[in-house]
């Protein structure tokens, strides 16, 4: 699958851990979800998240729209495997 589109009310560890499974396996080569900001920490759970998704050498960029400022979208796409590498 090219394109993995999520927009699920959880908790954002529950949507990163849908991702990080798609992503790390191979199931999709790009993900678009959104992160609900929890009402505690949330600086401190987006970077987590945020650093999870790097981890699995993903490109990740991430932006938080200006009319919803409850959840940030983010934006995760595969690097492509050099031959042989």
């Amino acid at each position: 699958m090219d394109w993995l589109l999520c927009d699920v009310v959880d908790r954002p560890q529950g949507v990163a851990r849908l991702m990080l499974r798609w992503l790390r396996a191979g199931h999709c080569r790009a993900a678009l979800f959104n992160l609900k900001l929890p009402m505690r920490r949330p600086l401190e759970t987006v970077q987590r998240t945020l650093r999870a998704l790097e981890a699995t050498g993903a490109e990740v960029r991430a932006g938080q729209l200006y009319h919803d400022r409850e959840e940030i979208t983010v934006y995760a796409r595969r690097r492509p495997q050099r031959p042989g590498g």
